[in-house]
């Protein structure tokens, strides 16, 4: 069983409701979203709980109140006390993400930035490989093509964060296992064992 759940964030809209947003959090996840200085930071961590707090009522009768997260060493989170319950959380300035499953499982989300350009290539130059660069320059939309790459790498590290990500070449991936998803101008990737 895996399921998600992505949800646009429309800055105009959500900020000015960030507070209300922040006032009906557990105390514990509001501190964590207060930590951060930027207003969209906060909201992008209130929202992405929010997804999270309903996937794990809806899957697991879990309600809000009910658990708290924990991180690892790498910083993956986890529910506490639930080891049978697997997530992953991912943001990008457009949108948030959160998947719930109960096997180890990654995401990630990108903005897909118009046009390919400079800044993309030299990314792509340094973190994706031969096989991928081609495919990049062959689509028909470099930009998509690049945010779809990118976001398979990060699902993947967040599965398995032993995966060298910039050496990894997902032109030779079995597409079995991950899932990649285009939808108002964002990428989004579910990678499971």
């Amino acid at each position: 069983m895996m399921e998600y759940v992505v949800c646009g964030i429309d800055p105009q809209k959500d900020l000015p409701a960030l507070e209300d947003r922040l006032s009906r959090l557990p105390a514990w996840r509001r501190r964590d979203s207060l930590s951060f200085l930027r207003p969209i930071d906060r909201l992008q961590s209130a929202m992405a709980f929010e997804l999270l707090a309903g996937l794990l009522f809806n899957c697991f009768g879990i309600k809000c109140d009910g658990f708290r997260l924990e991180y690892d060493v790498a910083g993956k989170p986890s529910v506490s006390g639930r080891k049978d319950i697997y997530i992953s959380l991912a943001h990008c300035r457009r949108a948030v993400m959160a998947v719930v499953s109960d096997a180890p499982v990654g995401c990630d989300i990108e903005e897909i930035r118009r046009p390919y350009g400079e800044d993309e290539r030299m990314v792509a130059d340094h973190c994706y490989s031969e096989g991928e660069r081609r495919e990049i320059v062959a689509s028909s939309d470099p930009a998509m093509e690049f945010a779809r790459i990118w976001t398979i790498k990060e699902a993947l590290f967040k599965l398995d964060n032993t995966l060298d990500i910039e050496h990894l070449d997902t032109t030779v991936l079995s597409p079995g296992h991950v899932s990649t998803i285009v939808s108002s101008g964002c990428v989004a990737t579910v990678a499971t064992q």
